[in-house]
């Protein structure tokens, strides 16, 4: 139990630092960013990673897209 959240902590982690980074590094408005993360979502669901990644990350790979 303990290592689900440790798993969503730090998978989350990554995600925003990545979404942070392109903030940082681009010119891409948040608003993009979030499309971005939403359409990469969709992508990756579309070819079934996603929900093993869900389960494995848990609230670590969901909530970045709610922020």
């Amino acid at each position: 139990m303990v290592m689900d959240y440790i798993n969503a902590f730090w998978v989350g982690g990554v995600v925003c630092a990545l979404a942070q980074i392109f903030l940082d590094r681009t010119k891409m408005l948040p608003g993009r960013v979030m499309v971005l993360l939403v359409c990469t979502g969709a992508v990756i669901s579309f070819f079934g990673w996603y929900e093993p990644f869900a389960e494995y990350a848990g609230a670590g790979a969901n909530v970045p897209l709610l922020g």
